[in-house]
């Protein structure tokens, strides 16, 4: 009987353990969804990516600095208390005389002073205005990290749209190089073709075994790096979507972005004042030149105030004191030093203005780069387009003409050929001209 109930026992608990295994394995809700499109891509990135995670630290890093430049304008104020018993009776001998000393063995004290410094040479306030010019940088940094991953992961889907459609092709490729080797092999056993004939195609439905193995391994590798952008466990599996972008582009829907883009110039205005990363690095360049302002302070006197109270009790008598004081202070000589921070803040200065064009420079030139990508993108997507029609009617012909005796297979090996590549140019095209779209929306800041 006992037996029984710990076989019922351990059952049990290995039903529980395969039940909760999964959900386990697979890290239960932290998983994406089964079918990913790209703006759902998108969305989880900038909720898990880890340098969104980063920049977002400096923010608070940045915040708090800027709470302590604000300090700086409040007094400071301490507290002390103190208790002391002696050990000792204090007895003095000097030269063989004794002399005893009524000293109470406790003794109380307690102190508060408060100080507030008054003048410094402005070197709190150009603080002040640093610390604030970086905190708004890191706010912007964080913005166009968010941009830069929200890039990132759009080509990183991109990529693993491109490798899934060229896998479904290479699919297709292979279920039609099979039904043609079936017909093949009929034609070769009713003596209509030759055995060559059947080599050729067995040779082809293997090349197209192959290829489809090849677009699979790309595929994975596409959905690894779209795993790592969205910070999940690559092992996770899940498939791209196409949903909610055009399937086909023609000349009508071409001609309605390019009126939502505008021109080059529009965008490239758009770019120097809608880009967060530009405008963080004007924001560096505003807290350098502050600080160059904090260490021309070292060349003015400081002025400071403070008020103190205190107290003490020994042998029960009991006596408090109050001061008030002002004072100055004024550096006449300090080896230099004034002279060095000041240098190497108007250095900082100068690297952050170069810095600002470098990258002001480098934004344009992508601009124009993506802005040409998208011309040849319309061009070549329009093109392709044509040659797939083009490849499909050649390859019908061919086939059509070796079915009635007139033709060669390897003519028509030759146009199914084109055709296969036809369609994967058409794949191609498309892709580079959605790559080229969102290209110019994160480079022009929109």
């Amino acid at each position: 009987m006992k037996m029984k109930t710990m076989k019922s026992i351990l059952l049990l608990i290995l039903l529980c353990t395969i039940v909760t295994l999964p959900t386990y394995a697979q890290g239960g809700e932290d998983r994406p969804p089964s079918v990913l499109r790209i703006n759902d891509a998108v969305k989880l990135a900038l909720e898990r990516n880890t340098l969104i995670s980063q920049s977002n630290l400096s923010v608070g890093t940045a915040e708090a600095q800027l709470k302590s430049a604000f300090g700086s304008f409040l007094p400071s104020i301490n507290l002390s208390a103190g208790y002391t018993r002696y050990l000792t009776d204090g007895t003095v001998v000097v030269e063989g005389t004794r002399f005893d000393n009524d000293r109470p063995d406790d003794f109380y004290r307690a102190s508060a002073t408060a100080s507030l410094l008054l003048f410094d040479g402005f070197g709190r306030t150009a603080t002040y205005n640093a610390t604030q010019s970086t905190f708004d940088a890191a706010e912007l940094t964080v913005e166009a990290t968010k941009r830069q991953v929200k890039w990132q992961v759009q080509q990183g889907f991109l990529n693993a749209l491109r490798a899934k459609q060229l896998v479904d092709l290479r699919d297709v490729e292979l279920q039609t190089s099979l039904e043609q080797l079936e017909r093949v092999k009929g034609l070769v056993e009713g003596g209509v073709a030759v055995i060559s004939t059947q080599y050729f195609q067995e040779s082809e439905a293997a090349n197209a075994e192959l290829s489809l193995e090849l677009a699979r391994t790309d595929y994975l590798v596409a959905r690894t790096v779209l795993s790592n952008l969205m910070n999940y466990d690559p092992v996770i599996e899940f498939d791209v979507s196409a949903d909610g972008l055009l399937d086909a582009i023609d000349s009508t829907e071409m001609g309605r972005v390019r009126a939502t883009l505008g021109s080059f110039e529009d965008l490239l205005r758009a770019q120097l004042e809608s880009r967060p990363d530009i405008a963080a690095a004007r924001a560096r360049i505003v807290a350098a030149e502050a600080t160059v302002k904090g260490a021309k302070s070292g060349y003015y006197p400081s002025i400071s105030a403070s008020l103190g109270w205190g107290w003490d009790q020994s042998g029960g008598v009991a006596s408090t004191d109050g001061t008030l004081s002002l004072g100055m202070q004024y550096p006449l000589f300090e080896g230099f030093r004034t002279n060095e921070r000041v240098q190497i803040a108007e250095t900082d200065v100068m690297n952050n203005q170069i810095e600002l064009r470098r990258l002001e420079l480098s934004a344009r030139t992508e601009l124009r780069q993506a802005f040409a990508r998208l011309e040849g993108a319309e061009k070549t997507l329009m093109a392709a387009e044509k040659v797939v029609q083009s490849a499909r009617q050649s390859r019908f012909a061919s086939d059509e003409r070796f079915k009635v005796g007139v033709g060669n297979y390897s003519d028509y090996l030759t146009a199914n050929a084109q055709f296969v590549n036809a369609r994967i140019n058409q794949v191609n095209a498309l892709f580079n001209y959605r790559m080229a779209l969102y290209e110019i929306e994160y480079l022009s800041g929109k």
